[in-house]
C-alpha cells in the first residue's frame, strides 16, 4: 500500500505521517529529498535566481544553497516558484520512485506539501488530506518556524490552490479521506487509525 499524505503549510502532515509509521509503514519525506534535489541541481538554481541565495551571500561559491534566502524569493514570486519546482521536482519524483521499488514489500507514505502539484497521487492507494484552521496553522507556524506574519501570508498564498478537491491537479481518482487536526493528539490519532482500518477493510467512508 502507497499512503499519500499532504495538507497545507502546518497543517499537521508530519503528526500525521508520525501516526501512521507506527502501523510498520516506511516514510519518504518528500521534503528531505527537495534538500538533496536543492544541492543536486545547484549550478541551475545559481543560474536562475543567483548567488545571493548561496549560504554567506554568495561570498563563498562552494557554498550550500540557502534555503531561507531562496524560499523569500519563491513565496513571493510566483513565477520564480514555478522555474524552482521545474528544475527539481522531476529530480525529487525520481527519487520517490526508486525509494518505492526499493521497498517492493512494505507499506509506503508519501509525506508531501505539494503531492498533486509534482502529480505523486499516481502512485498512491489512498490519499490523506490533512486540514487545520488558518488560524491554527499561523499559530504553529509563527511559534514552530520563527517567521513573521509577512513571511507565514507568503506561504500561506503560494498555496492557494491547494484544497481536499485536488480535480486540477489530479490524474487520476485516488481515494482521498480529509483529517482534520484541530482537537489534540489522541483524536487525531484515533481518526487516522480509524481510517486506515476502514480502508484495508474495505469500507467506504
Amino acid at each position: 500500500m502507497v499512503l499519500g499524505i499532504t495538507g497545507k503549510y502546518c497543517a499537521g502532515k508530519s503528526t500525521v505521517a508520525a501516526i501512521v509509521e507506527t502501523h510498520g509503514f516506511f516514510q519518504i519525506e518528500v521534503d528531505h529529498l527537495g534538500h538533496i534535489a536543492l544541492e543536486r541541481q545547484k549550478r541551475q538554481i545559481i543560474s536562475r535566481f543567483g548567488p545571493a541565495v548561496l549560504e554567506g551571500g554568495g561570498e563563498e561559491p562552494s557554498g550550500a544553497i540557502d534555503r531561507r534566502a531562496l524560499g523569500e524569493i519563491v513565496f513571493n514570486d510566483e513565477a520564480a516558484r514555478r522555474d524552482l519546482e521545474a528544475i527539481v521536482h522531476p529530480q525529487m519524483v525520481l527519487m520517490v520512485e526508486e525509494l518505492i521499488d526499493a521497498h517492493p514489500d512494505e507499506d509506503i507514505i508519501i509525506n508531501a506539501a505539494i503531492l498533486y502539484r509534482m502529480k505523486l497521487d499516481r502512485l498512491c492507494d489512498l490519499l490523506l488530506w490533512v486540514d487545520a484552521p488558518a488560524l491554527i496553522r499561523l499559530y504553529r507556524a509563527i511559534r514552530r518556524d520563527h517567521l513573521s506574519l509577512r513571511q507565514v501570508v507568503s506561504r500561506f498564498r503560494s498555496q492557494a490552490d491547494m484544497n481536499g478537491r485536488p480535480a486540477q491537479f489530479s490524474s487520476r481518482n485516488v481515494d482521498t479521506r480529509t483529517v482534520m487536526n484541530a482537537c489534540g493528539l489522541s483524536r487525531l490519532t484515533h481518526d487516522v487509525e480509524r481510517i486506515l482500518a476502514a480502508y484495508r477493510n474495505g469500507v467506504s467512508e
